[in-house]
């Protein structure tokens, strides 16, 4: 067996790494959740402590990429068009500005610290594409939302309930998607407030 490569192979391999790596790469588009934060309702001087752990995810949504429903079973990811980090992560953030902003009766906190929760808030996100099988196409938003009482010596659920937001949307570019699931969201955060707020005591 020849243990030697040639010059001519040698020089034509060198010439094809050089022509992939002078090759310009796609740059990625990547997004954030947002949703309008006004000052709504003024928080109240005495108010329970609201947890909120880290939110757990459905496969296929527990990664940045945008995903778009392009048949009736049938999805795809987009490698060139991403959140700025997973969704569920995003979410959270955004749940922890909104109820802290609008809900009068919650002190919400993402970790116990050094006081003692009252209440629990889990996330689990079920759902996030663009369906793109309708007309006009929709983001479709879907969180399932876990409330638990954790006063005493063993906690209990309050209630658990799935809200869900198909925001209709013109035009197929990703701006345009991410810009109706931030419209969706505000809904969807207006309604969870108002939940929570009747629950808590």
């Amino acid at each position: 067996m020849n243990r030697f490569i040639s010059f001519p192979l040698l020089l034509a391999t060198a010439l094809m790494l050089t022509a992939c790596l002078a090759q310009p790469h796609p740059n990625k588009n990547r997004f954030g959740l947002a949703a309008e934060i006004g000052p709504d309702s003024a928080p109240a001087k005495a108010r329970r402590t609201l947890m909120l752990g880290a939110a757990a995810t459905a496969a296929g949504y527990d990664n940045r990429a945008l995903v778009y429903k392009i048949g009736p079973d049938q999805y795809e990811s987009d490698f060139y068009n991403e959140f700025l980090a997973p969704p569920a992560r995003l979410l959270v953030d955004l749940v922890t500005q909104y109820l802290e902003a609008h809900n009068a009766k919650a002190r919400v906190v993402k970790s116990p610290g050094l006081t003692l929760a009252d209440f629990g808030l889990e996330t689990y996100l079920e759902k996030l594409y663009g369906d793109y099988t309708v007309d006009p196409p929709q983001a479709v938003i879907e969180v399932r939302f876990t409330l638990n009482d954790l006063r005493g010596s063993s906690g209990k659920v309050l209630w658990e309930r799935t809200y869900r937001r198909a925001q209709p949307f013109s035009g197929k570019n990703p701006a345009a998607l991410v810009a109706a699931f931030n419209l969706g969201l505000g809904g969807l955060l207006d309604e969870l407030d108002h939940d929570i707020e009747k629950a808590i005591r």
